[in-house]
């Protein structure tokens, strides 16, 4: 029940954010959905980037293109499942409204600290990626493309 609670939270906290500082303050609802597409995204990707880099094999088929497709599927349905079916988003703005506004500094600091670690995880997995790639000689670190160059 906390992990909804939390993940409603960064919804809502990512809803305020967008209402307060986006220049078209409309679909708002619509734009906090598709970062938390995003934030998924950033969480779920760095896991086959780790498993390729422990085990050197990869758990995406050959046909990439087919499987990116039905994950995003799957993330975006979630998401609309969580937030836009019957209009649940507006449930979840009422109810953070009605906190305190001290449990609100907070809750938007452990929030925005989630977000931070989530983006700096993906980038992290890209970095041991780099890593792995410069210890094995593969990419743009093999022989036969240094030799190219």
């Amino acid at each position: 029940m906390k992990l909804k609670k939390g993940y409603n939270y960064i919804y809502y906290l990512l809803y305020k954010s967008l209402e307060k500082y986006s220049v078209p303050r409309f679909w708002s609802d619509w734009k906090a959905e598709a970062l938390m597409d995003i934030l998924m995204f950033f969480l779920l990707f760095p896991l086959l980037l780790y498993y390729y880099i422990f085990t050197g094999k990869s758990l995406i088929p050959d046909n990439n293109l087919l499987l990116g497709i039905i994950t995003t599927c799957f993330i975006c349905g979630f998401n609309y499942s969580v937030f836009h079916y019957r209009n649940q988003w507006k449930d979840i703005v009422e109810e953070f409204e009605k906190k305190p506004s001290a449990r609100k500094l907070t809750n938007k600091s452990i929030g925005w600290l989630v977000i931070l670690l989530i983006t700096a995880h993906m980038v992290f997995s890209f970095f041991m990626l780099d890593l792995h790639a410069q210890r094995t000689h593969t990419g743009p670190y093999s022989r036969e493309y240094l030799e190219q160059r």
